[in-house]
């Protein structure tokens, strides 16, 4: 069949809605919403016809059509093969938005999915904290209004050593607040280097500029030296700071200035110095796990006036800033307007708390804060539970073998620090389809799942998996390959 009758024998909405075979869809949702997924349904085979990436049962269906004939039979036929799609976009449009998806890329903190996935102590914890009232603004001793802070400051300040703290709902947020309190109106010095761009296309300058305060670059893309810090600063000059260079990596004939040693030129000038840490590496051994990623504590040893990092990467909690330092400035922080705007709200309260509590005890961490169970799982752990997940694969006729791939942190967390891993790679052509075409697939199931595409193979890689959820893609991954065998 030519491509101008594959379009001719596409059927009509209104001869779809007629059928017998939609009857009892009718019944569960509106004609609005049938009248919308087939709308989307026939969009999307169009798109198929017009590219020549014909899924295999599309076009062995359209084989056994007799384009001439126009009439009830034809729609009958189109409603019965479309039935399972129909029904897979009515659920897919009628459910929830914001869904759980199974992670089965490797990339520990993905960005696109939600970065670090809380623990079951800190999901209840939120969980008993919204079915009922909370005392998130209430002193329970003294009976009258109390801080926001007040579960978070102590815990931050016990954990760090710092004099205070304060939380706000992300790092950005963090970084904007401190330079419009500190530095409104003067000038503050930045190492070329770092004038970063975080996701989303928002760079540090940017932030600058909506903080109104005025930025000084020194030094050049790989070199900067204490003299261009020295000669840079002026009496309009009101801070000096250092962003982590946390999503990427510059190598070669390069040099940077330590915290420490920019913390002793702001001392001796009488400037604050505010390190930008962005990851909040706070794991104890953390040095054994990312060796080159600086952690908090680093930062920490830096004697920096006031530090900030982000929650939801390498802390392992929900979204959030966090800025612990000097009792001062904090104060000033919290009186600032922007705060108000950058508060936090009681989900997040009651996830960093149980979080942070976890801290308390390093024993814990592996237990609770499920970034480190993923991070520190061997690779002989990975490979058994491959095997297993293959056996099972194979016992229905799924062929599948283990490759080795790479594991990395990813959120903008420890750039280039990649590490050993392993996968389980399908090949789609065993059943006469495409990497991409079966990808998509994956992402339409309940739960979605997430892989990744290597030279028209689906990798599917267990390390973020939890081992509840593996019963799920195996099921999925069946559900498709059996389909269409």
């Amino acid at each position: 069949m030519s491509k101008e009758n594959w379009l001719r024998a596409l059927p009509g909405i209104d001869s779809l809605l007629r059928s017998e075979s939609m009857q009892h869809l009718r019944s569960g949702y509106s004609e609005r919403a049938l009248t919308d997924a087939l709308r989307n349904i026939l969009q999307d085979l169009r798109q198929q016809l017009l590219s020549d990436e014909l899924a295999l049962d599309l076009e062995n269906f359209l084989l056994t059509l007799d384009i001439e004939k126009k009439d009830c039979s034809q729609s009958e036929a189109w409603a019965d093969f479309l039935r399972p799609r129909i029904k897979s976009e009515l659920s897919l449009n009628e459910g929830f938005s914001f869904r759980p998806v199974i992670n089965a890329t490797g990339v520990i903190l993905h960005t696109n999915l939600g970065r670090a996935p809380l623990g079951d102590l800190a999901a209840r914890h939120v969980y008993e904290s919204l079915i009922s009232y909370s005392n998130l603004e209430y002193d329970l001793a003294a009976g009258e209004r109390g801080e926001r802070y007040q579960a978070l400051e102590p815990l931050l300040a016990r954990l760090t050593g710092q004099e205070a703290a304060l939380v706000v709902n992300n790092n950005a947020a963090a970084v904007l607040l401190i330079l419009n309190e500190l530095a409104e109106g003067k000038e503050v010095i930045v190492s070329r280097s770092e004038l970063v761009e975080i996701g989303g296309a928002f760079r540090v300058p940017d932030v600058m500029l909506k903080a109104n305060c005025r930025l000084r670059e020194v030094g050049t893309t790989n070199k900067t030296h204490d003299y261009d810090y020295e000669r840079a600063i002026n009496p309009e000059t009101a801070l000096i700071l250092k962003v982590h260079q946390s999503n990427f990596r510059i190598t070669g004939f390069y040099s940077e200035l330590e915290a420490k040693e920019l913390a002793q030129i702001a001392e001796r000038h009488e400037l604050p110095f505010v390190y930008d840490l962005g990851s909040g590496l706070l794991h104890p051994e953390a040095k054994r796990l990312l060796p080159e990623e600086p952690s908090v504590r680093d930062a920490l040893n830096s004697k920096a006036d006031l530090i900030c990092f982000s929650g939801d990467k390498l802390l392992g909690g929900p979204q959030a800033g966090i800025i612990v330092g000097k009792k001062k400035y904090i104060e000033r922080l919290k009186k600032n307007p922007y705060t108000r705007a950058f508060r936090i709200d009681k989900m997040v309260v009651s996830a960093l708390e149980a979080v942070l509590r976890a801290y308390l005890d390093p024993e814990r961490l592996k237990l609770e804060l499920p970034i480190f169970a993923f991070l520190e799982k061997s690779l002989a752990e990975l490979e058994s539970r491959s095997d297993i997940f293959i056996d099972r694969l194979e016992a229905q006729g799924v062929e599948a073998s283990l490759v080795s791939s790479e594991g990395e942190i990813g959120g903008g967390s420890a750039p280039g620090q990649a590490f050993p891993s392993c996968a389980i790679a399908l090949d789609p052509a065993q059943i006469g389809r495409s990497a991409a075409e079966v990808e998509a697939e994956l992402r339409q199931q309940d739960p979605p799942i997430v892989a990744c595409i290597r030279k028209d193979c689906l990798l599917f890689d267990l390390r973020c998996v939890r081992e509840d959820e593996e019963e799920e893609l195996c099921r999925s991954i069946l559900k498709i390959f059996a389909k269409n065998s």
